[in-house]
């Protein structure tokens, strides 16, 4: 038994990890086939972690924002010694996977060699040669993943850490980062995440804890690249969807009748007390189908005038695969001749399902309702919710200040005009 006073802060720091992170157990030390078979038994939508280094502090908030957006329903992470068999390895749970976030700090692929002393004057020869290999090594990985078909995201690290500052090999290893990145952009599949900029503070590196555990970072620094990436990846697979509708006029016809077979139903119903909690959420969560972003500092006062209103909007989807639920919000207000939208966001899963031409539909029914002849559309650009903007210069007309306009005898038309598969959908209000 290991005496806990003898153990070092950032050695038990490192220890912890192994077992849980704020009572969210991790799988320690099992091989990917084992993974996929637990997560198959137990769970329905998986995001994968494969690191060079241990990066389990990512689940405590990673994982809610996941979660909270209709993404995934777990988080697991695959050890740095097994990222190599994952990658290759046999896809049996592929179903379950929605994607694979990779993290890949190059002066991983050193550290074995150079923390048993396997150092001295040729240092350098000897890491350039191994850094080569290294990149050879993981661009084959990637390209072997991605075949699977579901997304990959790669982020490179800066690779700042003990190894680099012990035998001074920064401007090597980022010399062969670059490389690694210029070799995988572009790999059908795999998206590129840029390092954030609010992570350049050296103080966020812990070379104690990457010495003893190889955890590079501290856990505020973790918590922040989570904040970080949960946004990404949620932006990236909306993209996915909106992209992959295809402009071969045979795959277009080949979606039309998908969509068509979808039976994809929208209700949309004034928001009560009662959803209070979806329209939360929705509102705190939904960054790239929002005319705002996500709004994570929302106030419960902003929520209860929302809720308050006559023009806050709730909308569910289901079709015959699943149903969704609660999967959008939007807010208007009536002036003059006008039905103005000043909020209207959509979740991650049910972009690509033409949800978004059934609310502009639904909208045009209100409007027309009370008697307002025009449809105006409030933006405002928040960084990643171009997915939006897209679709609004796709079905209306551009308007001072980032507004956007649509005659409501005019929707169905610009609907028809637009649309990969116009009137498929069943549009309860």
């Amino acid at each position: 038994m290991v005496n806990a006073g003898l153990i070092s802060p950032p050695l038990a720091y490192a220890l912890q990890l192994t077992c849980s992170i704020d009572g969210c157990i991790m799988t320690d030390a099992i091989t990917p086939q084992e993974s996929s078979d637990m997560q198959t038994s137990m769970q329905t939508r998986v995001l994968q972690v494969a690191s060079s280094f241990t990066s389990r502090p990512l689940a405590k908030t990673l994982q809610p924002y996941l979660v909270g957006a209709g993404i995934a329903d777990s988080v697991e992470f695959i050890e740095y010694g097994q990222v190599a068999e994952y990658m290759f390895g046999p896809s049996s749970g592929a179903e379950h996977i929605v994607g694979t976030l990779v993290l890949v700090r190059v002066e991983d692929s050193l550290r074995n060699e150079l923390k048993n002393g396997a150092a001295g004057a040729d240092i350098g020869a000897k890491a350039r040669q191994q850094l080569a290999a290294h990149v050879d090594e993981f661009v084959k990985q990637i390209q072997t993943l991605a075949k699977r078909g579901q997304p990959t995201w790669v982020l490179a690290c800066p690779s700042n850490g003990w190894v680099a500052e012990s035998f001074n090999l920064g401007p090597l290893c980022r010399t062969y980062t670059n490389l690694l990145l210029a070799r995988i952009r572009g790999t059908p599949n795999v998206t590129v995440f840029n390092w954030p900029g609010s992570l350049a503070d050296p103080e966020i590196n812990d070379r104690n804890t990457d010495r003893l555990g190889q955890i590079p970072l501290t856990p505020a620094a973790f918590q922040q690249l989570s904040q970080f990436l949960g946004p990404e990846i949620e932006t990236a697979l909306a993209t996915r969807k909106v992209s992959a509708t295809p402009t071969a006029s045979n795959g277009k016809a080949d979606l039309a009748n998908f969509l068509a077979g979808l039976g994809v139903r929208i209700r949309i119903s004034a928001a009560k007390s009662g959803d209070r909690a979806h329209v939360d959420r929705i509102l705190r969560t939904a960054a790239a189908f929002s005319l705002t972003g996500e709004k994570r500092d929302l106030s419960d006062s902003e929520v209860d005038r929302l809720l308050q209103s006559d023009g806050c909007l709730l909308i569910s989807v289901s079709d015959r695969l699943s149903n969704y639920g609660p999967s959008g919000v939007a807010s208007f207000r009536c002036e003059s001749d006008s039905l103005i939208t000043d909020a209207l966001a959509l979740s991650c899963p049910v972009l690509g399902m033409q949800v978004e031409y059934a609310v502009i539909s639904g909208l045009a029914r209100i409007a027309n309702s009370r008697g307002c002849s025009t449809l105006v559309i409030e933006y405002k650009a928040s960084g990643r919710n171009q997915i939006m903007l897209k679709f609004l210069e796709s079905v209306a007309d551009v308007l001072p200040d980032m507004r956007f306009s649509l005659q409501v005898a005019e929707v169905d038309d610009r609907i028809r005009k637009t649309a990969v598969a116009p009137g498929t959908w069943t549009l309860e209000s």
